[in-house]
């Protein structure tokens, strides 16, 4: 029955996340405080994934395959959580320096391809991983990847 409560806890997170996101019947202010709200939960799920893989690393009785899809999850989810953000801070840079940047702007429509790739890689890789950390690598992989999708629209 465990992994029943799980399945009701991530349909519920997900809900939570595509009608904060992607629901415009709602009022701006109420958008932008929900967008704000899934920024942190994706925060929040990415330090938690970290934290899930280091608690079922240590299980003697997980194969090391396990162990290592679950990092390869972690590392995942987390590039796919840091690039979009990277990407916004370098372009706020670019536009905003006073001298010549070595690097050119860096296209949104080029970084969200791999955002999604990461995504789901962590996705495929958290269920792959201990069963320990394998609602919270695979969710957050979800999340993330739904927040990379949404980023244009709370930016736009």
């Amino acid at each position: 029955m465990r992994w029943a409560r799980e399945l009701l806890i991530a349909a519920l997170v997900i809900a939570f996340v595509w009608t904060a996101l992607f629901l415009r019947t709602l009022p701006n202010l109420a958008r932008d405080i929900l967008f704000f709200a899934v920024l942190l939960l994706a925060l929040g799920m990415t330090v938690a994934c970290w934290w899930a893989w280091a608690r079922s690393r240590k299980t003697p009785s997980v194969p090391v395959w396990r162990v290592f899809a679950g990092l390869a999850g972690a590392v995942a989810n987390t590039v796919a959580f840091v690039l979009p953000h990277g990407t916004v801070l370098y372009n706020m840079a670019f536009l905003s320096a006073r001298v010549a940047l070595p690097f050119p702007m860096v296209d949104w429509l080029a970084i969200l391809p791999i955002c999604l790739i990461c995504s789901i890689t962590g996705i495929v890789a958290g269920l792959l991983a201990p069963r320990a950390s394998r609602l919270v690598i695979s969710l957050t992989g979800v999340i993330v990847g739904t927040f990379a999708m949404a980023i244009p629209i709370g930016v736009l």
